[in-house]
């Protein structure tokens, strides 16, 4: 094997590794920190930062006219549309927006998922 061989296969594998390695803090990346916990109509609202974005949630009843339907199902305008549905353990279903799109956010977080609580609130009593 030349000398140029050897560099290119230690570099291959220092490149594999360095892959691996950031899959693996991908994987295991600490919880998100919460920047804002926070209610507004009635509604709990969290912003997260994450990794590669911050994140919006509004927390609905069971009751809610939409707390079983998927995101994509609320008829709602947020920021790069609704990317999250989930049931937590009391039944209240959380749905979620993000910032990890090619266009910028015009206002604040917070200011987002105000917005997003509020029209699901709106959503409740009509």
């Amino acid at each position: 094997m030349s000398e140029l061989d050897e560099k290119m296969a230690r570099l291959s594998a220092r490149q594999a590794e360095n892959k691996r390695r950031s899959l693996e803090d991908r994987i295991h990346w600490p919880p998100d920190p919460t920047v804002a916990d926070f209610e507004e109509s009635g509604l709990r609202c969290v912003v997260l930062a994450g990794p590669m974005s911050r994140r919006g949630y509004v927390r609905v009843p069971p009751g809610h006219p939409y707390a079983h339907a998927g995101y994509d199902d609320v008829p709602v305008e947020v920021h790069g549309g609704l990317t999250f549905r989930c049931l937590d353990t009391d039944g209240f279903s959380w749905f979620g927006w993000d910032d990890g799109h090619n266009d910028k956010l015009g206002r604040s977080h917070r200011e987002e998922t105000v917005d997003l609580a509020r029209q699901l609130a709106k959503l409740a009593t009509t």
